[in-house]
């Protein structure tokens, strides 16, 4: 590829959905009569499975019970975007434009459905930006497993060093490392630098617009 194939996460780094989803499970503790947790705890399992999360939330769930939150979980998110409605990170979509103009594949591979992948990147005007969308229901392995990268990697036909991982966990950027993909992590979503950089970040941003700037996808 004469251009960069760059992967993107979506929570937390293309889309500010943090308040979104701690209000969710705010929600969902409420309605099952679970102990409540604190936002930073229930934020830390971002870009997690929710299959995942409400076990690693509460260890005492038996598997039934962690099913059974999850289709709450997605219950409320589904019906209640009156008050749960995300937005896009400041220069995200001004950023993807010159990204796009500059010839470089974008795709996203995230632990979201697919279809309130696809359904946000359309309401938020940025769909035509991304040529393959992996939700959660796409692989077998979750994060920081390398499966989404790889299979990514397998359906464009590119090399590891042809590519790029933009996300703003830790986990986005174990993942690319373990598909030989370089990664860039972002600080205004769910981490922060340092735990970044100790996974390998081979760059971290302030902004996304300063994706522009790194001579890797330049």
């Amino acid at each position: 590829m004469d251009k960069k194939l760059i992967l993107f996460d979506f929570d937390g780094t293309l889309c500010d959905t943090r308040e979104s989803i701690v209000k969710t499970y705010h929600m969902v503790i409420d309605k099952l009569g679970l102990e409540d947790k604190d936002d930073d705890l229930l934020a830390s399992t971002i870009g997690t499975p929710l299959v995942k999360a409400y076990p690693q939330l509460f260890p005492e769930m038996t598997p039934e019970e962690a099913a059974n939150a999850v289709v709450v979980h997605r219950s409320f998110w589904d019906t209640r975007q009156d008050i749960l409605q995300p937005k896009l990170f400041p220069g995200v979509a001004e950023t993807l434009e010159e990204l796009s103009r500059r010839g470089h594949v974008m795709t996203i591979a995230s632990a979201r459905r697919k279809d309130t992948l696809k359904h946000y990147l359309s309401i938020f005007g940025v769909s035509q930006y991304f040529d393959y969308v992996l939700g959660v229901e796409d692989v077998v392995n979750a994060k920081p497993d390398p499966e989404a990268v790889l299979v990514t990697l397998k359906h464009y036909g590119c090399d590891a060093s042809e590519a790029f991982m933009v996300g703003d966990m830790p986990v986005d950027i174990l993942m690319a490392s373990g598909a030989g993909v370089a990664g860039c992590g972002v600080t205004y979503g769910n981490s922060c630098r340092e735990d970044l950089a100790a996974s390998g970040a081979l760059y971290v941003i302030d902004e996304f617009k300063e994706l522009l700037d790194i001579p890797f996808i330049r």
